[in-house]
């Protein structure tokens, strides 16, 4: 059994993370009351985030509203997305035409 923590803990790999002082004072804390270490509570935080749906830009489902970040949405070129009207329908295919004026030689 105890082979088995020691190579489960060989396994880790190292990281190096900046908290704010605010974080670092609640994760000593909670490790204090629920006598985990700190390593451990922070993986269990980083398997919890990666449970979440990935944001559009990093593969997830477009308009996945949950999955965007927050400050996302506060970016003032997003409130662009609709503001204007086109009758195109083709854009995705012919993006050069329309951004280039003709079409790009490859």
């Amino acid at each position: 059994m105890c082979m088995l923590v020691m190579e489960a803990e060989m396994a880790l790999k190292r990281l190096q993370v900046l908290l704010e002082p605010d974080q670092a004072k609640k994760l000593d804390e909670r490790a204090r009351v629920t006598g985990r270490s700190k390593s451990d509570l922070v993986r269990e935080a980083v398997a919890v985030v990666l449970l979440r749906p990935a944001p559009a830009a990093f593969g997830g489902a477009p308009g996945d509203e949950e999955a965007d970040p927050p400050h996302w949405k506060d970016d003032p070129f997003f409130s662009l997305i609709g503001a204007f009207e086109d009758t195109a329908t083709d854009v995705s295919v012919n993006h050069d035409t329309y951004l280039y004026g003709a079409e790009m030689k490859v």
